[in-house]
């Protein structure tokens, strides 16, 4: 709760393409324990319809999720991931965080930003999210 304003967590979704240079059925990625996977699927073209995951693996000391693929993708395999998950806004100045400021009519309202230093984006979506993966 900031001032009289309550704080719920937010649902997102997101999807990316992945190029899979080596085979796998598991698809880590970097996921803060605070985030909440509720689905997650694949899809192999843009047309195709969405196959669910067999399962999430949480690995909360890592800070990291596993989505167990229903069937082993094949090295060289192009595929959509889609999470849709649930956040919660911080209230320390990293990853998503909420803010009180004032508005012009001097009132104090919520305001939100987000600071991504090298290991916070985690905790906005699950992502790869290693300093060493950046690009320089």
């Amino acid at each position: 709760m900031l001032g009289d304003h309550t704080v719920e967590l937010f649902p997102l979704s997101l999807s990316r393409l992945f190029f899979f240079a080596s085979g796998t059925s598991v698809i880590w990625l970097h996921c803060s324990p605070g985030l909440l996977i509720t689905e997650a699927s694949v899809r192999f073209s843009q047309f195709a319809l969405p196959v669910g995951a067999r399962s999430v693996i949480k690995v909360p000391k890592y800070e990291a999720v596993g989505i167990r693929l229903r069937e082993p993708l094949e090295a060289g395999t192009r595929a959509w991931l889609t999470v849709k998950y649930h956040g919660q806004l911080s209230h320390n100045l990293e990853g998503f965080f909420v803010f009180p400021c004032k508005n012009r009519d001097g009132e104090t309202v919520v305001g939100a930003a987000t600071m991504l230093a090298p290991t916070h984006a985690r905790s906005v979506f699950p992502c790869f999210d290693e300093p060493a993966f950046k690009v320089h």
